[in-house]
């Protein structure tokens, strides 16, 4: 695939059925391999490594309804982009739409890390006021001991006296992938670079490993807010991380006994934090 040749695709008019899932259709362009389908919302499975990537979506009915545009990043071969029209939960069931015609369309622009200068990748350029090297996935991050300490207790031991890293003036991160770990740093910035859905799994596993409680908070208020995660995924995620907020926002959205019983019956029920049962169970008293 050539590394500035920018992929466009606009798909024709596709039906949808409402409270019915169904493959689109499969695509090819320039390396790039795509599965688009549907359920409540529009599925990109890609199997492209390093892109940037806008989707367009649109869908029509009798009265004129605004486009709506994505802007997000794949960065892996298989990764998943979600996007959710409009604003029913998958917990109920809404009979608010209905069948009709939608297209989609997406550019790609295509980039390497190691040519790449994006905005995020300016914050660990040298400055007067780093006073150290972190070395990721073989790239330097020129950043502050003190300013990293406030935020993690995992660097606050690391550059303490107790260990030998607190002496050095370059330290290898291991088994960490710089584009995660710079967006994780990135949060936490002045510059603030925020959360999206697609570096939501990789924000809260390394704000968990690197004791961060700053950055799961922040990550939280994006899924109160402006992600497109359905019940279940935010459910889930809530419990893992204890976010408290999105957790009871969760069980507020379960206002019948059938909402009940089919957060009982998904597979990962089991999994939850045995508290978390008992709020489910407690709002199951209040809704019968």
């Amino acid at each position: 695939m050539e590394e500035d040749k920018v992929i466009k695709y606009k798909s024709e008019p596709k039906p949808f059925v409402y409270n019915k899932a169904s493959e689109l259709e499969k695509g090819s362009q320039n390396g790039l391999n795509w599965v688009a389908s549907y359920s409540t919302s529009l599925t990109m499975l890609t199997k492209l490594v390093d892109t940037g990537c806008h989707i367009l979506v649109t869908y029509t009915r009798n009265e004129k309804i605004p486009l709506l545009k994505f802007d997000v990043e794949l960065t892996n071969s298989g990764d998943k982009i979600t996007r959710r029209i409009g604003l029913t939960t998958d917990i109920g069931r809404s009979s608010g739409y209905s069948d009709g015609h939608f297209t989609y369309e997406f550019t790609l622009k295509p980039y390497r890390l190691s040519t790449r200068n994006f905005p995020i990748d300016q914050l660990f350029v040298s400055s007067f006021a780093s006073d150290v090297v972190l070395v990721v996935d073989g790239y330097k991050m020129h950043v502050n001991k003190s300013f990293l300490s406030i935020h993690s207790d995992f660097f606050r031991s690391l550059f303490s006296n107790n260990f030998k890293e607190g002496s050095m003036t370059e330290i290898s991160i291991e088994e960490v992938k710089y584009e995660e770990f710079s967006r994780l740093l990135a949060v936490i910035s002045p510059n603030s670079v925020l959360p999206t859905d697609e570096s939501v799994e990789g924000l809260l596993k390394l704000a968990e490993y690197f004791l961060m409680p700053a950055v799961i908070n922040v990550v939280e208020q994006h899924l109160l807010g402006a992600s497109h995660f359905s019940f279940f995924q935010s459910l889930f995620t809530a419990d893992k991380y204890k976010m408290d907020k999105l957790l009871d926002k969760c069980i507020s959205l379960v206002t019948t006994l059938d909402h009940v019983k089919r957060v009982k019956a998904f597979p990962e029920y089991d999994n939850l934090n045995h508290i978390t049962k008992s709020k489910i169970l407690d709002r199951l008293m209040q809704v019968v």
